[in-house]
């Protein structure tokens, strides 16, 4: 005869072959499927902390990798790229161009890593801002790309494997 048990997760049978042999109770299934229901829950949590990961080593890589730009100094300074530098950029950006649809100009200020604000052109900011992105897109683009890897993984082992750097493109 056939058993069945209800569980919180609904109802589990024995496991029987064509002549009706058991060959796992109700109660093994179900606490088989259960270890292995744990096993993708800490998987996935598991991944999720990787892909965190790999988010915070961006962040860390693009406040410790200031770019080089020519753009305001023909000797080459050095610029924060964070992504709270990049904000503050567009945003300076935006206004600039808001203030002269007024009919307005406002004076636009810049620095270097460590330097002072110095008076810079539109054309300046909006081709630095350009600059950056092309110094920073490929690295998100990489980030993007372990994420995808980390997602396909099966096994802590799989997941431990990802190594993340973004000194190479």
């Amino acid at each position: 005869m056939i058993r069945t048990i209800e569980t919180e997760h609904g109802p589990f049978t024995d496991v029987v072959d064509e002549q009706g042999n058991v060959l796992q109770t109700a109660e093994e299934y179900y606490t088989n499927w259960l270890e292995n229901k744990n096993k993708q829950i800490d998987i996935c949590a598991l991944k999720e902390k990787k892909i965190q990961e790999s988010k915070e080593q961006l962040a860390i890589w693009l406040a410790n990798n200031p770019m080089l730009s020519k753009i305001h100094n023909p000797d080459g300074e050095y610029y924060t790229v964070t992504q709270e530098k990049q904000a503050q950029l567009t945003q300076l950006l935006m206004l600039y161009s808001i203030s002269v649809q007024a009919g307005g100009e406002m004076q636009l200020t810049w620095n270097s890593t460590g330097g002072v604000c110095e008076e810079w052109t539109y054309e300046e900011l909006s081709t630095l801002s350009f600059q950056i992105a092309g110094y920073v897109l490929p690295r998100v683009k990489m980030q993007q790309q372990y994420e995808v890897q980390i997602n396909s993984c099966n096994t802590k082992e799989e997941v431990d494997q990802v190594e993340i750097e973004y000194d190479t493109i």
